[in-house]
């Protein structure tokens, strides 16, 4: 091989490596939860291959075990949030019209205090139709442009959110798929590579399993933190005094469950905001009595939820 020769091999190989390279940086999130997922669900596939399914369609099927329970989580828990957002906006204005009745408007409407506070009302009902038609048309359209900008540019962002988060998710399953049917083939290249060194093939061996276990089982433990969790609250919410202010307590503990999965915070990331709510709320509906029911909940989440399960 001349050195021209060896030189154009070496340059494709640094640039293909720093594509490589490129790509492993900008969907580093994508590909770590699509070797999650692969791991989580080879058993299952293991298991579907066994019952003689075909390849493909088992690797396509294992990771929907794992997808679709947590879109179908999502899609509830923000139904529920939209639902309650939607009453709390009509409490909201039923408190805010209440002391208004229908007799007062009229009055005010019909009486000299509406023109008393705005005294252009009664000149406008002496303009012309062109004198409007100037008017309006002599109006500043900057307010109207920046809010038609704010709007476009507030959808643009949750398009963008929901791109990036659809996207993730299908190069996920796509690599998860891909790993289960022909996932076979990459430790063969590296056995290959090293001329089926034992050490080597001894250590990727080991790797692989144990890499199966702690994913397969931190999604176990995700299920049952989830069962716990959902259990714990329900019967919290029934029996003590004061439960009432904790709504949904059974899809919290399964959000619990579901938050488990994420490193260092896990299901803190529920929990710790759900008690400083229903803290705020206790407190202004009861006082410091109202600190009673919060406190146990944060020590039954923390204590039962958070740590037992982990033992």
């Amino acid at each position: 091989m001349n050195k021209s020769l060896r030189r154009l091999m070496v340059l494709f190989g640094l640039v293909t490596s720093g594509v490589l390279f490129y790509m492993f940086y900008n969907f580093i999130g994508a590909i770590t939860l699509g070797i999650f997922i692969y791991y989580s669900t080879r058993p299952v596939y293991k298991k579907l291959v066994k019952r003689n399914t075909n390849k493909t369609l088992s690797a396509a099927l294992a990771p929907s075990v794992f997808i679709l329970p947590v879109l179908v989580l999502l899609v509830y828990t923000l139904r529920i949030v939209t639902v309650e957002a939607r009453a709390l906006f009509i409490q909201a204005g039923d408190s805010l019209f209440s002391f208004v009745d229908q007799d007062f408007i009229e009055e005010f409407i019909e009486g000299e205090e509406l023109g008393m506070i705005f005294p252009e009302l009664n000149s406008l009902q002496n303009l012309t139709p062109t004198e409007i038609r100037n008017i309006l048309q002599n109006i500043d359209s900057n307010a109207f442009e920046s809010f038609l900008d704010s709007g476009l540019q507030l959808s643009l962002t949750i398009f963008s959110s929901l791109s990036g988060i659809f996207f993730t998710f299908l190069i996920a399953f796509s690599l998860a798929f891909y790993l289960l049917r022909d996932g076979h083939v990459f430790p063969r290249k590296i056995y290959s590579f090293t001329d089926y060194d034992a050490t080597v093939t001894e250590y990727m061996n080991k790797l692989d399993k144990d890499l199966e276990v702690v994913f397969f089982g931190n999604i176990l433990l995700a299920i049952f933190a989830g069962v716990v969790g959902a259990i714990s609250f329900t019967l919290l919410t029934t029996f003590f005094p004061g439960g009432n202010i904790l709504a949904y307590p059974a899809l919290i503990g399964i959000l619990c469950g579901a938050t488990s999965l994420i490193p260092v915070i896990g299901m803190k990331l529920v929990y710790i905001p759900v008690t400083a709510i229903i803290t705020a709320i206790g407190v202004i509906d009861n006082g410091l009595s109202g600190l009673l029911f919060p406190v146990v909940f944060f020590l039954v989440a923390f204590i039962i939820v958070d740590t037992i399960p982990t033992l």
